[in-house]
């Protein structure tokens, strides 16, 4: 075999292996163009913890900072009562 015969049968192969990576590549993108949506779509973000991430949204209600501070005058000790009052104040405030 000669050295001309050589250059050119590895010419070939590089032109064959540079399609061949290319192939590779082309299927490779495919493939993860049609998994994306698959994982995007997967339960809770694809996350593997048993947190259920899920948040109810009531229409105009919600915490404001007046619910956040309704909140913080709990007191465990209050009377009935006291109690019913508070229950009063935050259906009225939608907390």
């Amino acid at each position: 075999m000669s050295l001309e015969e050589l250059a050119d049968k590895s010419v070939v192969w590089e032109k064959a292996i540079k399609r061949l990576v290319k192939s590779f590549a082309a299927i490779a993108a495919a493939v993860g163009a049609a998994m994306m949506p698959l994982i995007m779509w997967w339960p809770f973000g694809g996350s593997t913890d048993n947190e259920v991430k899920e948040t109810v949204v009531i229409e105009n209600w919600g915490y404001s900072p007046q619910c956040s501070q309704l909140f913080n005058t709990i007191n465990w000790g209050w009377s009935e009562e006291q109690w019913s009052k508070w229950e009063t104040l935050r259906r009225d405030m939608r907390c």
